[in-house]
């Protein structure tokens, strides 16, 4: 199961918070991606702290990801690209 999206935001609390939304739709749609959804927030809030605090730039992002599933040997390969920028 595989998926792709942007997002932005004017703050990098609302990018994280509409990349968030998109994730949490996605593991709804593709319910392999909860397994691998917590981790996803948690690179996407690593790469945003590393962005400088700028008040009037906005937050942007693409991210797409994929987990390979085997019935009887559980996740076989995870996948995750993560892009973020201020601008």
């Amino acid at each position: 199961m595989s998926y792709s999206f942007s997002t932005s935001g004017k703050t990098k609390v609302e990018a994280l918070d509409n990349a968030k939304t998109e994730l949490a739709k996605i593991a709804i749609a593709q319910p392999a991606h909860k397994l691998d959804q917590q981790q996803t927030e948690a690179a996407l809030e690593c790469a945003v702290d590393l962005l400088a605090d700028d008040p009037v730039a906005p937050v942007s992002m693409s991210v797409s990801g994929s987990v390979t599933q085997d019935e009887n040997d559980g996740v076989r390969a995870v996948s995750l690209s993560i892009n973020v920028y201020l601008g």
